[in-house]
């Protein structure tokens, strides 16, 4: 699979991340947010849920009722992650700087993962 929303792309073999506050003002970054996540994840030894006749999936016997408005899959119970995040945090004070407070990257190199699926009408 493949699927990319704005500048981010999520796939079986891992994610790429921009997310950012959606408003920019005078006063630089301003949503809801104060917060921007970049980052690129691979993903490795993937344990996916086996689906077919008698290995029936997440879902069950439930999943093979047609016209479902929703279908859930489980694409990895387990893998390895390999990369980093990086989050930048604008400050908020009085003087509306857009300058960040705080840049931290989190190494996610020998981490776990679980990936799973969701997708209806």
């Amino acid at each position: 699979f493949f699927i990319e929303v704005g500048g981010n792309r999520f796939t079986h073999s891992g994610v790429s991340l921009n997310l950012y506050p959606r408003h920019v003002n005078n006063c630089g970054f301003r949503d809801d947010a104060n917060l921007i996540l970049k980052g690129e994840l691979q993903f490795s030894n993937p344990h996916p849920w086996p689906v077919s006749l008698f290995e029936l999936g997440c879902m069950g016997h439930v999943g093979w009722i047609p016209n479902l408005e929703c279908t859930h899959g489980v694409l990895s119970f387990d893998h390895v992650l390999h990369g980093s995040i990086t989050f930048t945090n604008f400050n908020e004070d009085a003087t509306n700087s857009s300058q960040p407070l705080a840049n931290t990257t989190v190494s996610m190199d020998e981490g776990r993962g679980y990936t799973e699926k969701d997708f209806g009408r």
